[in-house]
């Protein structure tokens, strides 16, 4: 046998590792107090440089209890699973051998509570896993939040709920990560989305920045805009370690 078919036969093992450990706990919760779970795997390796043991991530998994329900375990390719459905990181070379990765959260067992992990250039996440970001940060920000599908999804990526009688309500996001700034036309068809729908305002928030004309489009049509520098902002101020670097 090839390395590389060792390697594919170790790569599925890691595969089905973290998605029987992800469907276990999602089983367990009879109570239905999990939202969301973040899986982390990690091997015992020896850093060839320097001798010394290492712990590196091979692997970090982040899905939603509603997306988890709609997946088919019997009928999936686990790779494009974890890494387009669950929005996991996995990084494998052309010799199928797993590479390090920053994943997605950490936990310090000692104080039994999850921290940031390194900080994340914004330019480098997949733009499904952005979405899940954003939508983890605004659940930090106390929003109930319901993430739609990730294809066909109407132009809308996050649905936000704030159940307070007076300032309440639904609002509805789309995100995008973008180098170059946003045009009057996409934020047009956002205001298009906004207006079929039922919520009160719309967010739209991007990585790069917005002009004035549409500022002041956005300000007229009830949008509220976010753009990199602020998003960099509410992302560290709410616990997930990031930046935008254009390389």
């Amino acid at each position: 046998m090839s390395e590389k078919e060792r390697n594919s036969i170790y790569n599925q093992v890691v595969f089905s590792i973290a998605l029987n450990s992800i469907t276990n706990v999602f089983k367990q919760d009879i109570h239905n107090n999990i939202d969301t779970i973040v899986f982390n795997g990690y091997i015992k390796d020896i850093d060839l440089s320097t001798g010394q043991d290492i712990t590196p991530y091979i692997i970090s998994v982040m899905v939603d209890k509603n997306v988890f329900k709609s997946i088919d375990m019997s009928r999936i390719d686990k790779l494009k699973c974890i890494k387009e459905t669950m929005q996991g990181r996995v990084d494998i070379n052309s010799n199928l051998c797993f590479k390090e990765i920053t994943p997605i959260a950490k936990c310090d067992y000692l104080n039994r509570s999850v921290v940031s992990s390194e900080s994340i250039n914004l330019l480098e996440v997949d733009p499904f896993a952005l979405e899940s970001l954003v939508c983890t940060l605004f659940r930090n920000m106390g929003y109930e939040v319901i993430e739609t599908k990730k294809t066909n999804d109407g132009g809308i990526d996050c649905e936000l709920y704030n159940n307070d009688p007076i300032m309440g309500g639904k609002v509805i996001g789309q995100v995008k990560r973008y180098k170059n700034n946003i045009d009057i036309p996409k934020l047009r068809e956002f205001e298009s989305v906004l207006r079929n729908s039922d919520a009160m305002k719309g967010i739209f928030i991007s990585t790069s920045n917005f002009s004035s004309q549409c500022e002041k489009f956005a300000s007229e049509n009830n949008i509220s805009l976010i753009n990199g520098s602020l998003l960099v902002d509410y992302f560290n101020r709410y616990g997930i370690n990031s930046y935008i670097l254009h390389k």
